[in-house]
């Protein structure tokens, strides 16, 4: 009875433990701690990354604190207008200064480019950064586009405050690690009934399922906090092909075109009328058939006649 009554008072325990803390403050924060510049030299895609390595420690994302500070995850976006020959070359520099930063601080998540002739251009590029490095990064990434001779056609940035989730999951976390260690010792000493021993694992089981994804759930907000995502999109000033031979192409494929088109203008009438034609000839052979066997008897007649 004593074990089961224990069994009882911690689920007790756990349930007031999940109860959320305290809300803290929801307000936007569009800042993030200035690092000193970083330096990326674009020429032959050589990036040096010599003054990251010099930054302080503390200025260097890690696993987030709980504490007063907001725990804010930043999402930034960039478009940028280049020629049809230069996206891809624009894009290279960029993959090459988040390489250069090692995996620890960057990481590309995506890459795309199309191209289609007579068609404008298009690349995109997604990425995952250090969040106190992003706003040095979007300047050499503005950077590397102008010296290409883009321009910046649109830019974002969005915030999403997760300091209450991220509270709330501490706090449930810290309740079911608490309920686990009094199911675990509960079951250690196994002075109850075989039943109670059933019903105290199968807590316990649950408990340990409860803790795994609320620290799971916490390690990814706690990523996407110290880790800004960077989406990037390319979009070419003028379709591609374009230039002194272009029209000559046009007309060729406009004739080509036409040409095509009364082919395929033809087969469809032959395929058509075909059928009607055979039907037609074969009528008419039947009636000249007919016609000629009833022309024989009067023939015959006539020449007897005379």
């Amino acid at each position: 009875m004593r074990q089961s009554w224990l069994v009882v008072g911690c689920l007790f325990v756990a349930s007031c433990g999940e109860r959320p803390a305290s809300e803290q403050s929801s307000k936007q924060l569009l800042d993030v701690a200035e690092a000193p510049p970083v330096t990326f030299d674009l020429k032959e895609n050589v990036v040096s990354v010599s003054q990251i390595d010099d930054l302080p420690q503390k200025t260097r994302a890690s696993s987030p604190s709980l504490g007063t500070s907001p725990q804010i995850a930043y999402s930034y976006s960039y478009g940028y207008r280049l020629s049809t020959e230069t996206i891809s070359v624009v894009q290279q520099k960029h993959m090459a200064m988040c390489d250069a930063l090692t995996a620890q601080r960057c990481r590309i998540v995506s890459m795309e480019r199309a191209s289609n002739d007579g068609e404008f251009s298009n690349a995109a590029l997604t990425m995952q950064l250090q969040s106190n490095l992003a706003r040095a990064f979007g300047v050499q990434l503005d950077k590397a586009a102008a010296d290409a001779g883009g321009e910046n056609s649109n830019r974002g940035i969005e915030a999403e405050d997760l300091s209450k989730q991220m509270s709330d999951t501490a706090a449930k976390i810290k309740a079911k690690q608490a309920l686990a260690d009094r199911l675990m010792l509960l079951l250690q000493n196994r002075s109850g009934k075989v039943g109670e021993l059933v019903e105290a694992e199968r807590a316990f089981a649950d408990a340990q399922e409860e803790l795994d994804a609320a620290r799971s759930w916490m390690a990814e907000m706690q990523g996407r906090v110290s880790m800004s995502k960077i989406e990037i999109s390319y979009n070419s000033t003028t379709p591609s092909g374009s230039g002194l031979w272009r029209p000559v192409r046009d007309s060729f494929a406009s004739v080509g075109r036409e040409l095509g088109g009364s082919i395929g203008a033809l087969v469809t009438f032959v395929v058509i009328t075909l059928p009607w034609l055979l039907l037609l000839s074969g009528i008419i052979w039947f009636i000249r058939r007919i016609s000629w066997r009833i022309r024989m008897p009067w023939s015959r007649r006539k020449d007897v006649a005379e």
